[in-house]
């Protein structure tokens, strides 16, 4: 009967356990493919729900309609307390009379006197083995059976908290290794692109109210609509046309030729009140560059005290959305005459969200962590109060002497003497630079174009 019942708990828990490793495969292969940040977090709030109001209820359950059950869990542990203190009384008095007749015995007769005693003691530690047996099967194993359908219950709750917890958590793993092979390879792709003015393509030539060439997703999409929103209204109020180019690298570190070759190439500006903006991420520059009629209005001085104030401390933050939205801002202000703004008071703040959310996937797993700890002790607590494994309490409450050391630990999943997480309480058994001025015009289907302007040179660049 304990055979065939050690081999059911056997190929349950291996039934368990390979289920776990096929569901948590299936899950990480998932977030390799499309996980998020966002999904990730809904599934640990879901987790933490449904997980969390289960164990309410059924501590509530526990602490108010299973008396009977903790006082016949109580009662046996006084019974086995009982046993072990008369088996520590007889391993002492046994170390005592050793340890006397060792006084006046040979040396040569020592080993044969510490064998006798041995003997006797692991005798002694067997009559109590078959003890705890008979107790646990003939008046616990009948004694637990009304108690049964709870333990079910409980172990059952837990052991599905347990396999969601690793199929959530390789959910979470699965995208923060999507997101890490993610960034590997826009790194490896924009290490080797450097961008010259004939690789663009300006959006606002095919939409007139786009001004924002971000194709290496620099900024979010949310900053490139706020800065197309200052942008077009730069355009309406003041007559500025602009273009902003946010990249990672230029080619050659030439941030003031890419400038000057775009000016070139798309003669931007009516009147030549043009304005471009370039952003090389990667390569820690950034660029002003005006045209010939606005070099009055925003001189290369002021473009300079705007990029150190608004623009360089928020690059050394690794903001760039704040960046440009700020430095716009500034360039608004500065061409309306109406002063300079402070940053701080800024009506749009933009955080880099993508910086952070590797950071926020490994939280979420130490979150995991801590909740299988919890798990454990939520097993481990009940365990005890129900009466789960008393043959390990029994044999952890046996004294060891001088006769023979030996260590016993508690499991939190599997049993005394073999698995017995489906076990009743007493299952198992009990063992030991250049211009031009000449005008071209794009676009059609809603595009826009350029008024024809040219640049001198005139403008900023900072590094920071």
């Amino acid at each position: 009967m304990k055979y065939s019942r050690l081999i059911l708990n056997i190929l349950v828990t291996l039934g368990i356990v390979t289920a776990t490793l096929i569901l948590t495969t299936y899950v990480f292969v998932k977030g390799m493919e499309n996980g998020n940040e966002y999904h990730a977090w809904n599934l640990f709030w879901g987790y933490i729900f449904i997980f969390g109001t289960g164990v309410i209820i059924l501590l509530y359950h526990e602490t108010t309609n299973e008396t009977a059950c903790h006082k016949a869990v109580k009662d046996m542990k006084k019974r086995i307390d009982d046993m072990a203190d008369k088996l520590k009384a007889n391993g002492q008095n046994y170390t005592r009379k050793y340890k006397e007749e060792l006084k006046q015995t040979p040396t040569d007769k020592a080993y044969g006197l510490h064998h006798v005693y041995k003997t006797k003691y692991l005798a002694l530690r067997q009559i109590y083995a078959i003890q705890i047996d008979q107790l646990l099967e003939q008046e616990w194993t009948p004694a637990s059976k009304p108690f049964r359908l709870r333990d079910w219950g409980w172990k059952l709750f837990i052991m599905l908290a347990v396999v969601s917890l690793f199929v959530s958590c390789g959910y979470t793993m699965g995208t923060g290794s999507k997101m890490l092979a993610d960034d590997t390879t826009a790194k490896a792709d924009r290490s080797i692109r450097a961008w010259t003015a004939k690789d663009v393509s300006l959006p606002h030539l095919k939409d007139s109210t786009c001004y924002v060439f971000n194709p290496e997703n620099v900024v979010s999409e949310n900053t490139v609509s706020l800065l197309n929103r200052q942008l077009q209204q730069m355009d309406h109020e003041l007559g500025v046309e602009s273009a902003v180019f946010i990249v990672h690298h230029v080619k050659d570190k030439d941030i003031f030729r890419f400038a000057q070759d775009i000016f070139d190439l798309y003669k931007i500006g009516r009147n030549d009140r043009g304005l471009v903006m370039v952003l090389a991420l990667d390569d820690h520059l950034y660029r002003t560059h005006t045209g010939y009629a606005l070099e009055s209005e925003l001189t290369d001085a002021e473009a300079h005290q705007l990029e150190a104030r608004y623009l360089v401390p928020y690059m050394k933050a690794n903001l760039p959305d704040s960046a440009m939205i700020y430095l716009t801002t500034a360039f608004y202000k500065t061409l309306q005459n109406n002063g300079i703004p402070p940053a701080s008071s800024s009506s749009t703040t933009v955080s880099d969200n993508k910086a952070n959310e590797e950071d926020t996937l490994l939280d979420l797993i130490f979150y995991y962590f801590i909740i299988g700890l919890l798990c454990g002790g939520t097993y481990a607590g009940v365990s005890d109060y129900r009466g789960w494994h008393l043959r390990i309490y029994a044999r952890n409450r046996r004294r060891t002497n001088i006769f023979k050391s030996e260590r016993s630990f508690l499991p939190i999943f599997f049993g005394g003497g073999g698995i017995s997480f489906f076990s009743g309480g007493g299952g198992g058994s009990y063992s030991s630079g250049g211009s031009s001025r000449s005008s071209s015009s794009w676009g059609g289907g809603g595009g826009g174009s350029y008024g024809g302007g040219g640049s001198g040179g005139g403008g900023s660049t900072s590094s920071w």
